[in-house]
């Protein structure tokens, strides 16, 4: 299996769920967020990333953007959201 993301950017980050073999995030270096699994398509999440991380079990995701944190459920519905100081 291989995809490829834009040809203007590249890989910044991925990371595996822990819930799920098959799913995963990919972060590009001008901060695209993508949700892909084996077999499929990359779907868009959102723009203007700076950082993402799974939660220990996979239930939640956590998503950097500027000042804010936004928690996120396994499904990417926002649960969750602060303002970082």
């Amino acid at each position: 299996y291989s995809c490829s993301l834009n040809e203007s950017s590249s890989v910044k980050d991925m990371q595996w769920t822990k819930k799920s073999e098959n799913m995963y995030v990919v972060l590009s270096n001008l901060g695209k967020l993508h949700h892909g699994t084996i077999g499929g398509p990359l779907k868009d999440i959102m723009d203007n990333v700076d950082a993402v991380e799974w939660s220990p079990k996979g239930k939640l995701i956590a998503v950097a953007r500027k000042d804010t944190l936004n928690i996120l459920s396994s499904n990417f519905v926002e649960k969750s959201s602060m303002l970082l100081s």
